[in-house]
């Protein structure tokens, strides 16, 4: 079923890709695009990138570029309209895109290239005459945005023909979108458009066929959305049918397998309709011209609209499939918008959906070789290009492989007025024009050839491997360096890649990318304390961050990061690192700032503040661990762990002074029960006061009466000046055990009258024990027993609250706290392997 958008949808993901958005940050580090009133400018998808003569790319050519068989060389030209009121927010968004001809190729197929010209003015004047109806409906519905495209997909292109559709997507006030087709056939050869009656030689016998097919779908989609089927008979389709081509709510296109032809909504229906006559039924040669049928193409690639169904025969056996891809959307209830969030796809009775991180507009392409069939798709991905395979086979969708490349742009190929390079489509599996980004802080690329074999193998023609992933999840090669490492604290970094891979060598980029990471992680706990901190830094830092409404505490999050760790490197480097990042900010500076480098300087501290600020909010609501994973802290507790571990194995020296050895381990030594001492005693490091550094817990295992067993602490060390500094020591009448969460339960006696109890952490910096709760009982004048309370965890009735509960009450409390017990995970001493020295 095709899917429907809401207006709210569409828009607020294209405004969150910043697809076209026309104000705001660019790509560029820094520079900005000057509002207007009403703006029309060539754009590119996602695959392209802004023209900026201060970031000229550098291209490798490679001379084994070559067109499919015959077939000429597209390019993919996408262009937007954008209106804004007075208060200078947008109310219009159009987007449409076209196709042109290789220049060189254009030039001996002038025919082909003025009928692709006529084509790219039908859909130019359909967005015009729109445009002026939506600038009315402004005005009549102030505070309303209106949003429309007409984006050209390639459905045939080869030695013979050229077929597209354009698919018209109004969004509008209710549920379904209203959607509507301009399609166009041209022979390569003659360059002159192919009409119906060319291909067809049977018409009747034609519209038979495509009426069945076309009243089944509709009805289908009127009993799922209505409750009843179509009220048009067969008859009442194919009259229909006939009739559209004249009224022009119905368009054809000559698909390799057989003839599509769309409908636009609210000729059959509330919903556009599609329907595909293959060749290979028409079983006695009677409808189609002889030359179709016979010459039925065995390699094909057929581009897929969006959230639009393709029918092909996908084993070539005369059955007809079903498929459709489409983006997918997610609301972000803290912007309050919708954002692309991934992609679908659904075959047969497999739905799968692909999750991904700040992607722009996807592109499919259907390929079909050898009775088998794929999926490739390009997109963007935190603003590095990324091609992948999806297999489809025996009604399942089953992942191919990745590789870090674009759809090659090309300068040469654009316009005088255009804005954005067009890109190369793909039209042969073994020659897809790519472009592979080197990772340099320019985005200097090369061009390779992309070849994909119909398993889902990619290769490119280079030998190079270094940008191809794997299938499932994004990944970069394995020997892809992180350009963050040394930059980011380890603690931060080690979460973050957790779940994201590196994405591009460029520290602005993966910075950006670290920055959507944290945002989404804080979420609604970022605090008005961090959101006026990065408000300030907006408002200060207008040279960088803009003068529009680009600038803006959302949008600003991920630039910060990507700004603050690129400028670390610059300035810890002694400026021999980033410096082109660095040259890029000052000149934006000097354009719109005070010019001093002082500015930069400034930003640099404000933004670093900001970053600890939010990184130390992730650590508190994710409970970092882990932390430091590169730094061997047992390097910094040696001193300890050599000396527990020599009293454990070698026994306990009642002569000796020892250092860090306490009564709970002495008198495990003096009782070690059955057991091997060197397995039962054991240690832990972990951040539990949560500085980002670990301490070190020495302890054991124990069981005493009905109680199950539970972890029983001797010591716990904290770390000073790289130092381990004793924080407190347990032992029989003393205890200390841990019951989760970074915290213990404490448990002592001091005879017949004194039992005290409670529950602690350490303090942040790891040195202190910060008391929850602390109870005791303790003789009071006359002989009675008082039971007091405080959160000092001192021993002193003056200086607590005398409680008014019962005994059992009391013995309540601290029986509550038993069973709250946990057991830690210990490595035995007997495997610690013997350190020295201090790890600065």
């Amino acid at each position: 079923m095709m899917r429907r958008k809401l207006i709210s949808l569409i828009l607020m993901s294209t405004i969150t890709c910043c697809l076209f958005s026309g104000c705001g940050k660019t790509d560029n580090g820094g520079a900005q695009t000057e509002q207007k009133e009403s703006s029309v400018s060539e754009a590119a998808p996602e695959t392209s990138t802004p023209k900026d003569n201060s970031d000229e790319k550098e291209l490798t050519e490679n001379e084994s570029a070559k067109t499919s068989e015959g077939a000429p060389a597209l390019l993919l030209n996408r262009a937007s309209r954008i209106e804004w009121n007075d208060e200078n927010k947008p109310i219009i968004y159009h987007y449409y895109s076209y196709l042109t001809l290789e220049k060189e190729y254009a030039a001996s197929h002038s025919l082909l290239a003025d009928n692709l010209d006529k084509a790219r003015a039908d859909i130019e004047a359909r967005e015009y005459d729109n445009y002026m109806v939506s600038l009315e409906e402004a005005k009549e519905f102030e505070g309303s945005a209106f949003e429309c495209s007409w984006y050209t997909y390639l459905r045939r292109c080869d030695g013979k023909y050229i077929s597209f559709v354009n698919q018209c997507r109004n969004s509008g006030t209710f549920d379904f979108d209203a959607i509507s087709y301009l399609a166009r056939t041209y022979s390569v050869d003659s360059g002159k458009e192919i009409e119906l009656s060319d291909i067809v030689s049977d018409e009747d016998a034609f519209f038979d066929l495509l009426a069945a097919k076309l009243k089944e779908k509709v009805d289908e989609d009127m009993n799922d959305y209505m409750g009843e089927p179509s009220n048009f008979d067969l008859d009442g389709f194919k009259d229909r049918i006939k009739k559209s081509l004249d009224f022009e709510d119905g368009s054809w296109t000559l698909d390799p397998q057989g003839i599509s032809f769309w409908f636009d909504s609210n000729v059959f229906s509330l919903f556009s309709a599609s329907a595909t006559v293959f060749f290979s039924e028409d079983k006695d040669g009677k409808i189609f011209k002889e030359e179709l049928v016979k010459d039925i193409p065995d390699e094909w690639i057929m581009q897929m609209p969006d959230a639009d169904i393709t029918y092909f025969d996908e084993d070539d056996d005369g059955g007809v499939n079903e498929v459709m891809a489409f983006e997918t959307n997610d609301f972000d209830a803290d912007g309050e918008h919708f954002y692309i969030s991934g992609f679908g796809i659904n075959y047969e009775d497999e739905s799968p959906r692909y999750k991904q991180e700040e992607v722009g507009t996807y592109d499919f392409f259907l390929m079909h070789k050898d009775h088998k069939n794929l999926i490739l798709e390009s997109h963007y991905e935190y603003e590095d290009g990324l091609i992948s395979t999806y297999l489809l086979e025996n009604g399942k969708v089953k992942d191919g492989e990745k590789i870090w490349a674009a759809l090659e742009y090309n300068w040469d190929e654009a316009g005088a007025a255009q804005e954005y390079a067009p890109c190369y489509l793909p039209t042969n599996m073994d020659n897809i024009r790519v472009l592979i980004d080197e990772g340099t802080e320019a985005h200097d690329m090369t061009s390779d050839i992309l070849s994909v074999s119909i398993d889902g193998k990619m290769k490119l023609a280079s030998g190079r491997t270094d940008a191809l992933g794997t299938g499932g999840d994004s990944s970069t090669s394995a020997n892809t360096p992180d350009p963050l490492k040394g930059l980011v604290s380890d603690d931060i970094l080690n979460a973050f890649r957790a779940s994201n891979n590196v994405k591009s060598i460029s520290i602005y980029e993966e910075g950006k990318n670290l920055g959507s990471w944290i945002q989404k992680t804080i979420g609604k706990d970022i605090g008005e304390d961090i959101q006026n901190e990065g408000d300030n830094i907006g408002r200060s830092y207008e040279f960088w961050f803009g003068t529009d409404v680009g600038n803006n505490f959302e949008s600003n999050f991920p630039i910060i990061y990507g700004t603050y760790y690129s400028l670390k490197d610059y300035y810890e480097s002694n400026g021999m690192r980033s410096v082109e990042f660095y040259e890029g900010v000052q000149e934006e500076n000097e354009f719109l700032g005070s010019g001093n480098p002082d500015n930069i300087t400034n930003m640099f501290y404000d933004l670093r503040n900001f970053v600890t600020d939010c990184n130390n909010v992730v650590r508190d609501k994710e409970g970092i661990e882990d932390v430091g994973a590169d730094v061997d802290y047992e390097v910094n507790y040696a001193p300890v762990l050599n000396e527990v571990h020599k009293v454990v194995t070698s026994g306990y020296d009642y002569d000796k002074k020892y250092k860090y050895i306490s009564d709970g381990l002495m008198e495990k030594c003096m009782y070690p029960g059955d057991g091997d001492l060197s397995e039962a005693v054991g240690y832990v490091l972990d951040d539990i006061s949560g500085d980002g550094i670990p301490e070190l817990i020495i302890g054991c295992d124990e069981e005493y009466g009905d109680f199950p067993k539970q972890s029983y602490i001797f010591s716990v060390f904290s770390l000073q000046n790289d130092k381990p500094i004793k924080v407190f020591d347990g032992w029989a009448r003393s205890s200390y055990r841990w019951i989760g969460d970074d915290h213990f339960y404490y448990c002592g006696s001091g005879g017949a009258a004194i039992t005290l109890f409670g529950k602690n952490h350490l303090s942040k910096d790891g040195l202190e024990i910060v008391w929850d709760d602390f109870y005791f009982s303790d003789e009071k004048v006359g002989g009675d027993i008082g039971l007091y309370h405080n959160t000092t965890g001192i021993f002193d009735a003056n200086e607590s609250e005398e409680l008014n509960i019962s005994d059992d009450k009391f013995w309540a409390m601290m029986d509550d706290y038993e069973k709250q017990c946990k057991l830690l995970s210990w490595t035995p001493i007997g495997k610690y392997v013997s350190k020295s020295g201090v790890k600065k």
